[in-house]
Protein backbone atom coordinates (compact mmCIF):
# COMPACT_ATOMS: atom_id res chain seq x y z
CA UNK A 1 0.00 0.00 0.00
CA UNK A 2 3.15 2.16 0.50
CA UNK A 3 3.43 3.11 -3.48
CA UNK A 4 -0.49 4.29 -3.24
CA UNK A 5 -0.02 6.45 -0.43
CA UNK A 6 2.92 8.11 -1.53
CA UNK A 7 1.21 8.98 -4.60
CA UNK A 8 -2.10 10.29 -2.94
CA UNK A 9 0.64 12.27 -0.58
CA UNK A 10 2.66 13.98 -3.79
CA UNK A 11 -0.57 14.68 -5.20
CA UNK A 12 -1.66 16.87 -2.25
CA UNK A 13 1.67 18.56 -2.01
CA UNK A 14 1.30 18.97 -6.03
CA UNK A 15 -1.95 20.07 -6.27
CA UNK A 16 -4.06 19.54 -3.45
CA UNK A 17 -5.97 23.15 -3.35
CA UNK A 18 -9.15 23.14 -1.16
CA UNK A 19 -10.45 26.19 -3.07
CA UNK A 20 -10.70 24.50 -6.38
CA UNK A 21 -12.14 21.15 -4.70
CA UNK A 22 -14.61 23.18 -2.97
CA UNK A 23 -15.76 25.11 -6.12
CA UNK A 24 -15.66 22.05 -7.68
CA UNK A 25 -18.02 19.97 -5.27
CA UNK A 26 -20.02 23.22 -4.99
CA UNK A 27 -20.21 23.08 -8.89
CA UNK A 28 -21.12 18.99 -9.15
CA UNK A 29 -23.71 19.27 -5.91
CA UNK A 30 -26.01 22.36 -8.14
CA UNK A 31 -25.77 20.36 -11.34
CA UNK A 32 -26.74 17.05 -9.71
CA UNK A 33 -29.62 19.16 -7.76
CA UNK A 34 -30.88 20.47 -11.17
CA UNK A 35 -31.00 17.24 -13.15
CA UNK A 36 -32.05 15.07 -10.25
CA UNK A 37 -35.06 17.34 -9.86
CA UNK A 38 -35.80 18.57 -13.19
CA UNK A 39 -33.67 17.36 -16.05
CA UNK A 40 -34.11 13.71 -15.72
CA UNK A 41 -37.55 14.13 -16.76
CA UNK A 42 -37.13 15.90 -20.10
CA UNK A 43 -36.33 14.06 -23.13
CA UNK A 44 -32.96 12.90 -24.19
CA UNK A 45 -32.37 15.91 -26.54
CA UNK A 46 -32.66 18.46 -23.41
CA UNK A 47 -30.80 16.24 -21.24
CA UNK A 48 -27.57 15.54 -23.77
CA UNK A 49 -27.31 19.79 -23.82
CA UNK A 50 -27.75 19.69 -20.06
CA UNK A 51 -24.62 17.81 -20.11
CA UNK A 52 -22.51 19.66 -22.41
CA UNK A 53 -23.09 22.71 -20.09
CA UNK A 54 -22.14 20.86 -17.25
CA UNK A 55 -18.76 19.52 -18.29
CA UNK A 56 -18.11 23.17 -20.56
CA UNK A 57 -18.47 24.49 -16.81
CA UNK A 58 -16.48 21.60 -14.99
CA UNK A 59 -13.92 23.35 -17.37
CA UNK A 60 -13.88 26.30 -17.35
CA UNK A 61 -13.46 26.36 -13.53
CA UNK A 62 -10.35 24.27 -14.09
CA UNK A 63 -9.03 27.15 -15.76
CA UNK A 64 -10.15 29.34 -13.26
CA UNK A 65 -8.71 27.51 -10.56
CA UNK A 66 -5.05 27.14 -12.63
CA UNK A 67 -5.50 31.57 -12.60
CA UNK A 68 -6.80 31.95 -9.04
CA UNK A 69 -5.36 28.98 -6.76
CA UNK A 70 -2.16 27.66 -8.85
CA UNK A 71 -0.90 30.80 -10.81
CA UNK A 72 -0.02 28.41 -13.49
CA UNK A 73 -1.18 28.86 -17.26
CA UNK A 74 -2.27 26.22 -19.33
CA UNK A 75 0.69 24.67 -21.33
CA UNK A 76 -0.28 24.38 -25.37
CA UNK A 77 -3.49 25.69 -24.32
CA UNK A 78 -4.72 25.23 -28.04
CA UNK A 79 -4.08 21.76 -27.66
CA UNK A 80 -5.74 21.39 -24.67
CA UNK A 81 -9.08 22.90 -26.17
CA UNK A 82 -8.64 20.72 -28.73
CA UNK A 83 -8.77 17.38 -26.46
CA UNK A 84 -11.18 18.65 -24.55
CA UNK A 85 -13.59 19.59 -27.34
CA UNK A 86 -13.20 15.72 -28.36
CA UNK A 87 -13.66 14.76 -24.69
CA UNK A 88 -17.24 16.46 -24.78
CA UNK A 89 -17.93 15.01 -28.32
CA UNK A 90 -17.53 11.80 -27.28
CA UNK A 91 -19.27 11.70 -24.37
CA UNK A 92 -22.49 13.32 -25.60
CA UNK A 93 -22.07 10.97 -28.62
CA UNK A 94 -21.83 8.46 -26.12
CA UNK A 95 -24.67 9.42 -23.90
CA UNK A 96 -26.86 10.37 -26.85
CA UNK A 97 -26.78 8.19 -29.89
CA UNK A 98 -29.65 5.60 -28.92
CA UNK A 99 -30.41 4.90 -33.32
CA UNK A 100 -28.39 1.44 -33.18
CA UNK A 101 -31.32 0.53 -30.10
CA UNK A 102 -34.00 1.21 -32.69
CA UNK A 103 -32.57 -0.62 -35.11
CA UNK A 104 -32.80 -3.83 -33.26
CA UNK A 105 -36.55 -3.47 -31.99
CA UNK A 106 -37.08 -3.17 -35.38
CA UNK A 107 -35.21 -5.75 -37.21
CA UNK A 108 -34.02 -8.65 -34.66
CA UNK A 109 -36.54 -11.60 -33.21
CA UNK A 110 -38.27 -9.92 -30.44
CA UNK A 111 -36.91 -13.34 -28.41
CA UNK A 112 -33.08 -12.11 -29.59
CA UNK A 113 -33.82 -8.61 -28.53
CA UNK A 114 -32.77 -7.94 -25.19
CA UNK A 115 -29.39 -9.85 -25.96
CA UNK A 116 -28.37 -8.39 -29.33
CA UNK A 117 -29.34 -4.71 -27.66
CA UNK A 118 -27.01 -5.17 -24.47
CA UNK A 119 -24.19 -6.18 -27.11
CA UNK A 120 -25.02 -3.58 -29.36
CA UNK A 121 -24.79 -1.08 -26.66
CA UNK A 122 -22.12 -2.21 -25.01
CA UNK A 123 -20.24 -2.41 -28.54
CA UNK A 124 -20.66 0.80 -29.01
CA UNK A 125 -19.74 2.09 -26.01
CA UNK A 126 -16.63 0.68 -26.56
CA UNK A 127 -16.02 2.00 -29.94
CA UNK A 128 -16.86 5.42 -28.67
CA UNK A 129 -13.95 5.40 -26.62
CA UNK A 130 -11.66 3.26 -28.10
CA UNK A 131 -11.68 4.99 -31.26
CA UNK A 132 -10.69 8.95 -30.82
CA UNK A 133 -7.91 7.95 -28.54
CA UNK A 134 -6.77 5.04 -30.56
CA UNK A 135 -6.58 7.21 -33.40
CA UNK A 136 -4.88 10.14 -31.45
CA UNK A 137 -2.30 7.90 -30.00
CA UNK A 138 -1.52 6.08 -33.20
CA UNK A 139 -0.70 9.83 -35.06
CA UNK A 140 1.08 11.74 -32.47
CA UNK A 141 2.19 9.35 -29.41
CA UNK A 142 2.95 5.78 -30.94
CA UNK A 143 6.67 6.23 -30.84
CA UNK A 144 6.68 7.81 -27.30
CA UNK A 145 4.83 5.67 -25.18
CA UNK A 146 2.41 2.91 -24.76
CA UNK A 147 -1.11 3.50 -25.25
CA UNK A 148 -2.01 5.86 -22.77
CA UNK A 149 -1.71 3.75 -19.46
CA UNK A 150 -1.27 1.03 -21.13
CA UNK A 151 2.00 -0.04 -18.75
CA UNK A 152 3.53 -2.34 -16.84
CA UNK A 153 6.84 -0.79 -15.74
CA UNK A 154 4.91 1.11 -12.27
CA UNK A 155 2.56 -0.70 -11.67
CA UNK A 156 2.21 -3.09 -8.45
CA UNK A 157 -0.95 -5.21 -8.55
CA UNK A 158 -1.05 -6.09 -4.54
CA UNK A 159 -2.30 -3.11 -3.35
CA UNK A 160 -4.94 -3.17 -5.73
CA UNK A 161 -5.83 -6.47 -4.63
CA UNK A 162 -5.69 -6.15 -1.21
CA UNK A 163 -8.32 -3.07 -1.90
CA UNK A 164 -10.34 -5.07 -3.69
CA UNK A 165 -10.34 -7.38 -0.68
CA UNK A 166 -11.14 -4.53 1.80
CA UNK A 167 -13.94 -3.81 -0.64
CA UNK A 168 -15.40 -7.24 -1.13
CA UNK A 169 -17.46 -7.80 2.32
CA UNK A 170 -19.52 -4.20 1.87
CA UNK A 171 -20.50 -4.86 -2.00
CA UNK A 172 -21.61 -8.20 -0.17
CA UNK A 173 -23.75 -6.59 2.76
CA UNK A 174 -25.10 -4.30 -0.36
CA UNK A 175 -26.28 -7.25 -2.24
CA UNK A 176 -28.51 -8.00 0.24
CA UNK A 177 -30.38 -4.73 -0.31
CA UNK A 178 -33.46 -4.52 -2.23
CA UNK A 179 -32.36 -1.26 -3.60
CA UNK A 180 -29.32 -3.20 -4.79
CA UNK A 181 -31.12 -6.19 -6.12
CA UNK A 182 -33.26 -3.79 -7.94
CA UNK A 183 -30.32 -2.80 -10.09
CA UNK A 184 -28.20 -5.82 -10.35
CA UNK A 185 -27.15 -7.99 -11.81
CA UNK A 186 -27.38 -5.94 -14.62
CA UNK A 187 -27.78 -9.24 -16.88
CA UNK A 188 -31.50 -9.89 -16.67
CA UNK A 189 -32.96 -13.07 -17.74
CA UNK A 190 -34.08 -13.52 -20.89
CA UNK A 191 -35.03 -15.96 -24.00
CA UNK A 192 -31.65 -15.38 -26.35
CA UNK A 193 -30.21 -18.74 -24.77
CA UNK A 194 -33.52 -20.66 -26.15
CA UNK A 195 -33.92 -18.79 -28.94
CA UNK A 196 -30.05 -19.74 -30.70
CA UNK A 197 -29.79 -23.09 -28.94
CA UNK A 198 -27.14 -23.29 -26.68
CA UNK A 199 -26.53 -23.21 -22.99
CA UNK A 200 -27.81 -19.95 -20.99
CA UNK A 201 -24.36 -19.90 -19.61
CA UNK A 202 -22.68 -18.89 -23.07
CA UNK A 203 -25.04 -15.89 -23.72
CA UNK A 204 -24.65 -14.27 -20.02
CA UNK A 205 -20.85 -14.99 -20.35
CA UNK A 206 -20.87 -13.11 -24.15
CA UNK A 207 -22.52 -10.22 -22.11
CA UNK A 208 -20.41 -10.14 -19.30
CA UNK A 209 -17.15 -10.17 -21.44
CA UNK A 210 -18.77 -7.20 -23.45
CA UNK A 211 -19.87 -5.52 -19.89
CA UNK A 212 -15.81 -6.29 -18.78
CA UNK A 213 -14.55 -4.83 -21.45
CA UNK A 214 -16.36 -1.54 -21.46
CA UNK A 215 -14.81 -0.78 -18.32
CA UNK A 216 -11.34 -1.29 -19.30
CA UNK A 217 -12.08 1.37 -22.17
CA UNK A 218 -13.47 3.79 -19.85
CA UNK A 219 -10.35 3.49 -17.63
CA UNK A 220 -8.04 3.75 -21.14
CA UNK A 221 -10.84 7.17 -21.53
CA UNK A 222 -10.87 8.60 -18.37
CA UNK A 223 -7.73 7.79 -16.67
CA UNK A 224 -5.54 7.32 -19.66
CA UNK A 225 -6.50 9.88 -21.95
CA UNK A 226 -7.45 12.45 -19.73
CA UNK A 227 -5.10 12.02 -16.86
CA UNK A 228 -1.85 11.20 -18.87
CA UNK A 229 -2.64 12.93 -21.46
CA UNK A 230 -4.01 15.98 -21.10
CA UNK A 231 -2.54 16.14 -17.44
CA UNK A 232 0.39 17.03 -20.11
CA UNK A 233 -1.26 20.27 -20.27
CA UNK A 234 -2.81 20.79 -17.09
CA UNK A 235 -0.67 19.55 -14.58
CA UNK A 236 -1.85 17.45 -11.69
CA UNK A 237 -4.56 19.29 -10.87
CA UNK A 238 -6.28 17.21 -13.87
CA UNK A 239 -7.08 14.62 -11.31
CA UNK A 240 -9.86 17.01 -10.03
CA UNK A 241 -10.80 18.21 -13.21
CA UNK A 242 -10.80 14.43 -14.92
CA UNK A 243 -13.04 13.27 -11.68
CA UNK A 244 -15.34 16.38 -12.03
CA UNK A 245 -16.39 15.16 -15.59
CA UNK A 246 -16.48 11.21 -15.17
CA UNK A 247 -18.66 12.52 -12.42
CA UNK A 248 -21.17 14.34 -14.45
CA UNK A 249 -20.84 11.32 -16.73
CA UNK A 250 -22.80 9.35 -14.11
CA UNK A 251 -25.85 11.68 -14.30
CA UNK A 252 -28.72 9.48 -14.70
CA UNK A 253 -27.30 6.83 -12.47
CA UNK A 254 -28.71 6.62 -8.84
CA UNK A 255 -27.08 9.33 -7.03
CA UNK A 256 -25.27 7.81 -4.76
CA UNK A 257 -23.48 5.87 -7.37
CA UNK A 258 -23.07 9.79 -9.01
CA UNK A 259 -21.60 11.09 -5.97
CA UNK A 260 -19.45 8.22 -5.24
CA UNK A 261 -17.77 8.08 -8.83
CA UNK A 262 -16.37 11.56 -8.16
CA UNK A 263 -14.59 10.17 -4.82
CA UNK A 264 -13.68 7.10 -6.88
CA UNK A 265 -12.47 9.25 -10.27
CA UNK A 266 -9.96 11.08 -7.48
CA UNK A 267 -8.48 8.04 -6.17
CA UNK A 268 -7.97 6.51 -9.58
CA UNK A 269 -6.48 9.46 -11.47
CA UNK A 270 -4.10 10.18 -8.78
CA UNK A 271 -3.40 6.58 -9.21
CA UNK A 272 -2.84 6.72 -12.55
CA UNK A 273 -1.65 10.21 -12.84
CA UNK A 274 1.69 9.29 -10.83
CA UNK A 275 2.21 5.63 -11.69
CA UNK A 276 1.18 6.75 -15.29
CA UNK A 277 -0.30 3.04 -15.64
CA UNK A 278 -3.64 2.61 -15.69
CA UNK A 279 -4.50 -1.46 -14.93
CA UNK A 280 -4.67 -0.66 -11.37
CA UNK A 281 -7.66 1.48 -12.14
CA UNK A 282 -8.93 -1.61 -14.50
CA UNK A 283 -8.29 -3.98 -11.75
CA UNK A 284 -10.38 -2.40 -9.42
CA UNK A 285 -13.15 -1.23 -11.85
CA UNK A 286 -13.18 -5.36 -12.96
CA UNK A 287 -13.23 -6.74 -9.38
CA UNK A 288 -16.34 -4.25 -8.18
CA UNK A 289 -18.11 -5.17 -11.48
CA UNK A 290 -17.61 -8.74 -11.52
CA UNK A 291 -18.08 -8.74 -7.82
CA UNK A 292 -21.69 -6.99 -8.23
CA UNK A 293 -22.67 -9.39 -10.93
CA UNK A 294 -21.73 -12.50 -8.53
CA UNK A 295 -23.07 -11.69 -5.34
CA UNK A 296 -26.61 -10.07 -6.62
CA UNK A 297 -26.81 -13.44 -8.46
CA UNK A 298 -26.00 -15.56 -5.58
CA UNK A 299 -28.36 -13.91 -3.31
CA UNK A 300 -31.49 -14.40 -6.45
CA UNK A 301 -30.67 -18.11 -6.75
Amino acid sequence: MKFLLSYLKQFWREAGNLGYLFITCAWLALMMGVYYTIIKSYPLPYQVLFQAFTYLGAVLLGMLAQKLFYKQSIKESSRFWVLIAITICVLLIRKGFTYHRVWIKTQVSFSLQYWAEQLTIYGFRILTFVLPVYLIWRLYDQQKEPLYGFSVKTFHPKPYIILLLLIAPFIFWASTTAGFLAQYPIYKANFAAAYLKVPSWVTAAVFELFYGIDFVFVELFFRGFLIILVGRYFGPQVVILAASIYCLFHLGKPIGETISSFFGGLLLGVFSYYSRSIYGGIMLHLGVAYMMELFAFLQKT
